[in-house]
C-alpha cells in the first residue's frame, strides 16, 4: 500500500511510487503535480541532470512521467488521493476541474532520512555529528560543481532539500521545482548600428522570466539578493529600480535573514551597505540590461545557499561562540565570501573546494577540531535545529 509521505504547493509525495493506472511500485516515489509550466520545467532539468556521468550519486531527479487519470487511480487504490490537497482542491472547484491535468513525476528510490534527522539519530555522539556536518559540506560542493559545470542551477538548495542516502552515508540533492537551465536565458543582444534608422533589439524571452522569478519574497534567505531585485522587476514594477526600492529590497532581505543574526549589529549594518552600494547601479538602468546583469552571477547562486545553510549550522554548534577558534573562523570567512552581496566577490565553487580542504592543513588544526568536538553541546544542538 502506498503512503502520502509529503505535500506541499507542488504537489504530493508518495512511496511506494503510483503509476498512472493506481497500481504500484516499490522501486521509485512518485511526485502527483499540476501539469503547468512548472512542471514541465522539472522534467527537462531531470532530463539535463541524466546527462551528468553518475548522476545518482548526487542527484535525485525526475526521470519520467505520464499524464495520470485521477478516475483510474481512484478505482485502483480507492483512498490513495484522499489526503492530497491539490487534487481535492483542483475537484472542488467546478469551474477548473474539467480542465486541469496531472502529471505524475518518477523518480528513484533512495533510503533515507533529511539531513537533520539523519543527525539526530547520532544521538550524543559529538564527534559523528562535527565529523557528519563538515564531511557533507565537502561533498555538497562538489555536487554543486557538477550542476554548475552543466548550466544548471538548483536555486533553491536548502537543508530540506538535501537527503542522507543510508547506504553510502552521503547527501542527495533532491527537489529540482525551481531550478534553472541556463542555456534557456534570453542572451543579451547586442547594439544596433549607429542610424539611420536604429534598430531595436528583439523582445527578452518573458516566459523564462515569469517562470522562474514569479514572486517577490525578499525574507526567502535561500535565495541571493539577485533573484529578490529580479523577482521585485518582474513582479512589483513595470519602470526600472529606483534608489528607494533598492533600500526597500535590501533593507527586507537583510533583516529577515536568520544567517546573519550571528553577526554583531555593526556587521549587519555594513553589510546591509554594502548591499545597497552594489544593486545601486541598476538604478534608472533598462529593465533588459538588469535582467540580464543579475542573471550574470548565477554560477555563485547554490553555492551562496549552501552557505547561508552552514552559516546557520556554524552558530547553532558554537552557540554564537568559538571565536578563539581559528578553524571556524577560517570556515566563516570562507562562508561569508560566499555570500558577498556583489556576486563577483564570491569564490568560485572550485575555489571554494580547495579553500576548504586547505582549512584542514592548517598548523593547528587537529587542536581546533578536538576542541570544537569538546565544546560541542548535541543536546542544545538538537533542540535549536528543531526551532528551524
Amino acid at each position: 500500500m502506498t503512503e502520502l509521505v509529503n505535500q506541499g504547493a507542488y504537489g504530493c509525495l508518495y512511496y511506494p511510487g503510483l503509476r498512472c493506472n493506481g497500481m504500484t511500485d516499490a522501486r521509485y516515489a512518485t511526485k502527483l503535480v499540476v501539469q503547468d509550466e512548472t512542471a514541465v520545467n522539472e522534467v527537462a532539468v531531470g532530463n539535463a541532470i541524466k546527462n551528468i556521468v553518475n548522476y545518482s550519486v548526487n542527484f535525485v531527479p525526475v526521470i519520467d512521467t505520464c499524464v495520470v487519470n485521477l478516475g483510474k487511480v481512484r478505482r485502483n487504490n480507492p483512498h490513495v488521493l484522499d489526503k492530497c490537497d491539490v487534487t481535492n482542491e483542483n475537484e472542488a472547484s467546478t469551474s477548473t476541474s474539467s480542465k486541469t491535468k496531472f502529471t505524475l513525476m518518477k523518480m528513484p528510490y533512495i533510503d533515507s532520512l533529511y539531513f537533520y534527522d539523519y543527525i539526530g539519530r547520532m544521538g550524543s555522539n559529538k564527534k559523528k555529528i562535527i565529523s557528519c556536518i563538515f564531511d557533507t559540506y565537502q561533498y555538497l560542493i562538489e555536487s554543486i560543481e557538477r550542476l554548475t559545470e552543466h548550466g544548471i542551477v538548483h536555486h533553491d538548495l536548502k537543508l530540506q532539500n538535501i537527503l542522507m542516502n543510508l547506504k553510502t552515508d552521503t547527501p542527495i540533492i533532491i527537489d529540482f521545482g525551481l531550478s534553472i537551465i541556463i542555456a534557456k536565458a534570453p542572451q543579451p543582444q547586442p547594439q544596433p548600428p549607429p542610424p539611420p534608422p536604429p534598430q531595436p533589439p528583439p523582445p527578452p524571452k518573458a516566459e523564462f522570466w515569469k517562470l522562474h522569478f514569479y514572486k517577490y519574497s525578499p525574507e526567502y534567505s535561500v535565495w541571493p539578493l539577485e533573484t529578490h531585485v529580479l523577482n521585485f522587476l518582474q513582479n512589483e514594477t513595470a519602470a526600472a529600480l529606483t534608489r528607494a526600492d533598492v533600500e526597500a529590497i535590501c533593507e527586507a532581505f537583510v533583516n529577515a535573514n536568520d544567517a546573519l543574526n550571528i553577526f554583531s549589529k555593526g556587521f549587519r549594518a555594513r553589510y546591509l551597505k554594502a548591499c545597497i552600494d552594489y544593486h545601486s547601479r541598476w538604478v534608472g538602468a533598462e529593465r533588459d540590461a538588469a535582467f540580464a546583469g543579475l542573471l550574470a552571477g548565477w554560477r555563485t547562486w547554490d553555492n551562496y545557499s549552501l552557505s547561508i545553510a552552514y552559516l546557520q549550522i556554524l552558530g547553532f554548534i558554537s552557540d554564537n561562540g568559538f571565536a578563539d577558534n581559528r578553524l571556524i573562523v577560517t570556515y566563516v570567512q570562507l562562508l561569508l565570501t560566499n555570500v558577498h552581496p556583489d556576486p563577483a566577490r564570491r569564490t568560485s565553487v572550485g575555489d571554494t573546494k580547495r579553500a576548504f580542504t586547505d582549512m584542514f592543513y592548517m598548523k593547528e588544526r587537529v587542536e581546533m577540531y578536538d576542541r570544537i568536538v569538546e565544546r560541542f553541546n548535541p543536546d542544545a544542538f538538537i533542540q535549536r535545529v528543531s526551532q528551524h
